[in-house]
């Protein structure tokens, strides 16, 4: 477990705040979070801030908040699938790489299904299956 994990977490355990002021700060928290350079964030702790976003959207009585809530999960989106994009790039350079530098008996690198779709496709369908789950988490 990774100190942006614990970060997360307590910045997400506010969410019982009914305070608009503490749910915009929270919102700000997260976007942060997710969106720097210097350190990601992955897997359930980005799952948590998203849907924590995606509730103060959905259950705030504030209109400031909604729409803060609104630009913060279109650019967390947005950052999370171009790291997807450069990640996927860096994986099919290096498998160019692994392709051309085999020798005799070694076995050559095999592109995944996923590594083959279009990044657009790939785009779209990760985010059907990612609004999807939190559809059905929420």
């Amino acid at each position: 477990r990774f100190l942006i994990d614990s970060v997360v977490d307590s910045v997400v355990g506010c969410a019982e705040q009914a305070d608009d002021g503490v749910q915009l700060r929270q919102l700000s928290a997260l976007a942060a979070a997710v969106t720097t350079q210097s350190c990601e964030v992955h897997g359930n702790s980005c799952v948590l801030a998203v849907s924590t976003c995606f509730k103060v959207y959905r259950d705030s009585k504030s209109q400031i908040n909604q729409r803060q809530a609104n630009q913060n999960l279109s650019q967390m989106l947005s950052t999370i699938t171009q790291r997807m994009e450069l990640s996927s790039a860096d994986m099919s350079r290096r498998s160019v790489t692994l392709e051309g530098g085999a020798r005799e008996g070694t076995q050559k690198f095999v592109h995944s299904d996923l590594q083959q779709m279009a990044p657009a496709e790939l785009q779209n369908d990760f985010m059907k299956s990612y609004m999807s789950q939190m559809v059905d988490k929420v």
